[in-house]
């Protein structure tokens, strides 16, 4: 899965897909599942806006879901609700809007409402693939929606999400080059008769999907996906039962605990003493990302992730970075407002000096070493910090632990 630079430091706030199918052998080997955000990142952005989406791939998601509804004047924009009054400042129905009202509505946190072209463009320029949970079950919109996935050389990179056998039907007659997903056990209770009439993909409820059913699944040659998982003993359960696809409001969540999964397997190492059952703080708010969003250099965009952080106790003669020191390389912007910023790391890897914010602790150091506490933990969502000269070991151990970090990374 593509992953992006990370220009930086962190600041903590309290606050594959169409390749060989995969294989269900038992074992270490670990199976990733396919990805899948829905509405976009909504935990940490309104949904189904390109703020949701962006930041989804930032987190290696391998499709976005989006919901495209007609206006008045049969444009397609994406929106949930068939109204807008729950995720905007404004109401009515999208069906009785214009699309030029509609293009003019902000989201509850100020955010534009996209049309599904443009969703379309960003997924193709990203590298991103897109499932497509149909709103209104009758031929014409189809039609539309198809139109616009030819138009935008999308179709081999589409899932269409449909709710009836007529709808899989149609698709299967004028559209058999396109991979379609069917709710099961309604409307149709067969898993063969879901594959026989067309679909690749089936979706469930979450208790619905078995080791049992995803094997059955398996064998029928679908895919299952489950309404949205976003706790962790569930991610993990349905991971290691196999299921093809993993659908999620929390991206940050599901590429913390995948990374794990995927480490202990390669290490032959039990994975749930390092998952984040816990966190030490609450994961930003929406409107708390975006405070900090603004107090950002404008070249970075704020991105939260989950890491698993070290304390680590200076030695007497070592030397602290201290923020007005910094310098690009090892904590630029560095001050008490405003983010850090290291270019020079992937986003898998904190360097030497890199500068870190934590509430009330101030700022630290995260050092490039694998620190006794986590020589069992998941590297790539780790890092250790440096605690400064004498510091005692309780503050180490108390600070130890899952924790969510907003990254200032490079838009």
């Amino acid at each position: 899965m593509r992953r992006r630079e990370i220009a930086v430091v962190a600041f903590i706030a309290t606050v594959v897909l169409w390749g060989v199918w995969p294989s269900q052998s038992e074992g270490a080997e670990f199976k990733r599942p396919i990805t899948l955000s829905h509405r976009g990142a909504n935990k940490s952005a309104d949904e189904n806006t390109m703020e949701a989406y962006s930041l989804s791939v930032r987190h290696g998601m391998d499709f976005i879901e989006c919901d495209p509804r007609f206006t008045s004047d049969g444009e397609l924009v994406i929106m949930h609700d068939a109204a807008v009054d729950r995720t905007t400042s404004s109401t009515g129905a999208v069906a009785e809007k214009t699309f030029a009202e509609i293009k003019s509505i902000r989201t509850k946190n100020g955010y534009e409402i996209p049309t599904f072209a443009e969703v379309l463009d960003f997924a193709s320029k990203n590298g991103v693939k897109v499932f497509i949970d149909t709103k209104i079950h009758n031929e014409d919109y189809l039609a539309k929606v198809m139109e616009i996935v030819r138009k935008k050389g999308m179709a081999d990179r589409v899932v269409m999400g449909l709710w009836t056998e007529g709808g899989l039907r149609w698709m299967s007659k004028n559209n058999p080059d396109i991979a379609c997903n069917l709710p099961w056990p309604a409307p149709i209770p067969s898993l063969k008769q879901i594959k026989k009439l067309g679909a690749s993909w089936v979706g469930m409820l979450a208790e619905a999907a078995t080791p049992e059913v995803i094997a059955d699944a398996h064998n029928a040659r679908l895919r299952v996906v489950t309404m949205p998982i976003n706790d962790v003993p569930n991610m993990v359960e349905k991971t290691q039962a196999g299921m093809h696809v993993i659908q999620t409001d929390n991206p940050a969540l599901l590429d913390a605990v995948l990374g794990v999964l995927e480490w202990a397997a390669s290490k032959g190492a039990d994975p749930q003493p390092l998952l984040p059952f816990e966190t030490k703080n609450e994961m930003p708010s929406i409107p708390e990302r975006q405070k900090i969003q603004s107090e950002a250099p404008d070249v970075f965009t704020v991105v939260p992730r989950l890491m698993f952080l070290t304390g680590h106790i200076g030695p007497p003669d070592a030397i602290a970075v201290k923020p007005g020191k910094a310098s690009v390389g090892d904590g630029s912007f560095a001050n008490p407002t405003t983010l850090a910023v290291n270019p020079n790391t992937g986003s898998r890897k904190i360097p030497y000096g890199t500068m870190i914010y934590i509430p009330g602790e101030g700022w630290t150091k995260a050092e490039d070493r694998c620190g006794k506490c986590v020589e069992e933990g998941d590297v790539r969502h780790r890092a250790d910090l440096w605690l400064g000269n004498n510091a005692p070991k309780e503050k180490a151990y108390a600070l130890t632990g899952w924790h969510w970090v907003l990254f200032a990374e490079p838009k």
